[in-house]
Order: C-alpha cells, then sequence, then structure tokens
C-alpha cells in the first residue's frame, strides 16, 4: 500500500466484493476525474473468489498517486459489525470531504469532482452535494433518470432534513467528514445518508453524474419483496441513531415508505397507537419488536441490521462458482 504524496480534498471509498465485469469500469470513472482538487481513492476489496483482486492490484500500481489498496486476507462480511471492513473504510477517512460508490456502480461525469467541490468550498453551511443518477437495470435491459424520470421530482434547493427530503442514490453523494464512525454505526445506505442531513441541508444537481447498476450481483435485488420489510425498518434505526429526539421525522418516514410501497397505513396507524401508550422511546421499541422479531430474529434489532449477511454472501459465491 503506497503513501499518497499530495493532501487530499476528496476520500473515495469503493467498496466491492466479486465485481470482476465491472470493477475496471468503476476504477476508471473515479481515476479519469478532471478537477484540480487532489483526491484519493480507496479500494476495499473484501477477499474476492473471482479474480477482482488481481485487477485492483493492476489499477493501484497503475495508480499510485491516487489508489490505496486494502486487501482483506480473508473475508470480513460475517464478522462482528465493527470488525466489517466497511466500518475500517469509513474510520480511515482523513480528508474533509468523503463519497462512497461500490464496484459495479460507476461515474459517468468526468467534471463530478470539481463541481461538487467548487461549490460545497464556496457554501460552509451545506453538508452535501447530490445529483441526478442513471439506474441502471441489467434484468430488463433498462437505463432511466432516478430523479427526473423514476421519481418524477422537481428539486429546489437547499434539500433539507424532512421525510419529505428525496433519497439521493450512494453513487451521487458527496459529504462533509462529520466523524459518523464515532457512533459505532456502519456505513449502511440510509443511515449515513439520513443523518448528514440532520447536520445540513445538500444541494442538488440537476444533471446525471453517475450510474447506479441493479442486476444478479445487486444484493438489494435479490431481496425481491423482502427488501419493503427492511425499508420500514429504517424509520425505527434512525430513531434510536438520533436517540428518539427526531421522533416526527422518523414516523412520517415510515408513513412515506409504507405508503410508497402499497403497504397501507397499519404499521403507521400501530405505532401512533403503541407510543400513546408507552411514550416514544418504549413505544418504538415495542412496535419494532411486534412487528419484525417473529419474521427476523432478534438480530434485526441492531441498529446495523439490514438483511441476512450469510444469505447474501451465500448467493454471491454461488453466482461466482456458476461462473
Amino acid at each position: 500500500m503506497r503513501r499518497l504524496k499530495k493532501k487530499s480534498k476528496l476520500t473515495a471509498i469503493l467498496f466491492t466484493y466479486n465485481h470482476r465485469e465491472s470493477i475496471g469500469r468503476c476504477i476508471e470513472s473515479l481515476v479519469n476525474q478532471e478537477t484540480n482538487y487532489p483526491y484519493e481513492i480507496h479500494i476495499w476489496d473484501d477477499c474476492s473468489i473471482d479474480g477482482t483482486s488481481k485487477i485492483c492490484r493492476q489499477y493501484a500500481e497503475q495508480y499510485p498517486d491516487k489508489i490505496r489498496l486494502f486487501l482483506q486476507k480473508e473475508n470480513t462480511f460475517l464478522k462482528k459489525d465493527l470488525e466489517l471492513q466497511s466500518f475500517s473504510a469509513i474510520s480511515n477517512i482523513r480528508t474533509e470531504y468523503f463519497c462512497v460508490i461500490d464496484g459495479d456502480d460507476y461515474w459517468c461525469d468526468e467534471g463530478k469532482v470539481q463541481i461538487a467541490l467548487d461549490f460545497l468550498e464556496t457554501h460552509p453551511e451545506y453538508i452535501g452535494f447530490a445529483h441526478d443518477t442513471l439506474l441502471v437495470d441489467k434484468n430488463i435491459c433498462t437505463s432511466e433518470s432516478y430523479i427526473n424520470t423514476l421519481l418524477n421530482l422537481k428539486m429546489s434547493n437547499p434539500i433539507s432534513f424532512n421525510a419529505d427530503a428525496p433519497f439521493f442514490l450512494t453513487s451521487s453523494r458527496i459529504f462533509r467528514t462529520s466523524g459518523y464512525h464515532r457512533k459505532k454505526i456502519l456505513p449502511i445506505d440510509y443511515l449515513v445518508y439520513y443523518y448528514h442531513l440532520s447536520l445540513g441541508p445538500i444541494y442538488y444537481y440537476d444533471k446525471i453524474m453517475a450510474a447506479y447498476v441493479v442486476g444478479e450481483s445487486n444484493t438489494f435485488a435479490n431481496l425481491g419483496g423482502q427488501v419493503y420489510d427492511l425499508n420500514s425498518m429504517f424509520p425505527y434505526k434512525l430513531a434510536k441513531i438520533f436517540d428518539f429526539q427526531q421522533d416526527e421525522f422518523c414516523t412520517e418516514m415510515l408513513k412515506k415508505h409504507d405508503r410508497a410501497n402499497s403497504m397501507g397505513d397499519f404499521r403507521y396507524k400501530r405505532l401512533c397507537f403503541l407510543k400513546r401508550i408507552f411514550g416514544v422511546k418504549l413505544g418504538w421499541h415495542v412496535w419494532f419488536y411486534l412487528t419484525f422479531v417473529p419474521r427476523y430474529g432478534f438480530g434485526c434489532t441492531n441498529v446495523n441490521y439490514v438483511y441476512s449477511r450469510s444469505k447474501a454472501k451465500k448467493q454471491s459465491d454461488a453466482r461466482v462458482s456458476a461462473e
């Protein structure tokens, strides 16, 4: 692992596991940024078994002034939360700004970093920068604007902390470094996003500058209808992160998610009822236990639980073996 020569302004964290077919495109989209801001790319490969590690090593040797490569000696995905490579990655940020991308996604605008940091450097009141994303669904061979087409939203700045704030996809976001890792929480998509949004507004730039790829290697795409349940867990996890001080936001988020997923208001009404009986904090806990523990077990109460890691890893390894 080489040390970078210039002091960087931005750390781009790239998470990868078994992304042999897409990792080269992802890395190239990061190293080819046209910017006068020094930045570094931290590639975290979780002991891939499909040749991804070799590709990452080749790029690290080709771009020693930009890439720091972290190759795990053994897969960390089934270890304890704070032993996962994702927590190590978020703890290794030493720059003023950071962003995260997965190895099957990519940036598609070489001016992304320059535009984002130009704005953030001159607007210190903003916690982050985001833009539109091309959502590429390899399963049905479509690619569409995530904000303007799929969500059909007309955005106005600033994007502030409220339940109606749009959720920007991971590959579109750049944040000021806030010490998130000190909360001992993994850099889970929803949690990272709303935690930072609670610290200040985000500026939205209305241009597609990155792609989010849905395909057979995408974990959430393989969860099927279960993903709706898991999305409904996030309001509770956020309530815990905020120490139940953002109750209105988290409650409205639950209602919004369930309505968007055609699940109705049953869970929302049950939560409101239980909070009236037990109070905010205990009401949330009772609601979550009644709603999810019978189906997913006590492990799902952990703020870092998103889905069954063992199942996700088994699916990924099986896909590689079949190839």
